[in-house]
């Protein structure tokens, strides 16, 4: 029963941490304009982009990054999204119906959002570009 617990318990983190935040925001911005499973991938990579970003500026001001820092900054994205997403004002003009296809216009916010959180990744590795700060490293070295 404890695995169970467990296993639940990191299911729900997962969605939590890398679902929630970005698709709060993504409703919150646009409304219903999007078809469902162009929400579901934008809301994710919204996601990605958020725990990258809170993740820089924790360790930029000098906060461990721990659980209570990390989830506490992503429930109060959250809940800021939220709030304008209840106030029913979306910051984007929403249609009254999902756009059914995959349209032109989220294509593009896929790779903007895709090559956001590429050069943040590539910022925040810039220093340790060569593979010892990563997994790389470890193989390299052992290889030769």
């Amino acid at each position: 029963m404890d695995a169970l617990l467990h296993t639940a318990g990191f299911l729900l983190a997962l969605v939590g941490a890398f679902f929630v935040p970005g698709f709060i925001w993504w409703r919150a911005i646009f409304g219903r304009t999007f078809s469902g499973l162009e929400e579901i991938i934008f809301g994710f990579l919204a996601s990605l982009a958020a725990v990258d970003f809170i993740m820089l500026t924790l360790g930029r001001v000098g906060l461990p990054l721990s659980v209570p820092y990390i989830g506490g900054s992503l429930l109060f994205l959250s809940l800021i999204g939220g709030a304008i997403l209840w106030a029913k004002k979306p910051l984007v003009g929403s249609m009254t119906e999902p756009v059914p296809a995959f349209s032109k216009n989220g294509l593009r916010i896929f790779f903007v959002l895709f090559a956001l959180t590429l050069f943040i990744r590539t910022v925040y590795l810039a220093p340790n570009i060569l593979p010892t700060a990563t997994d790389l490293g470890h193989h390299v070295y052992w290889a030769e």
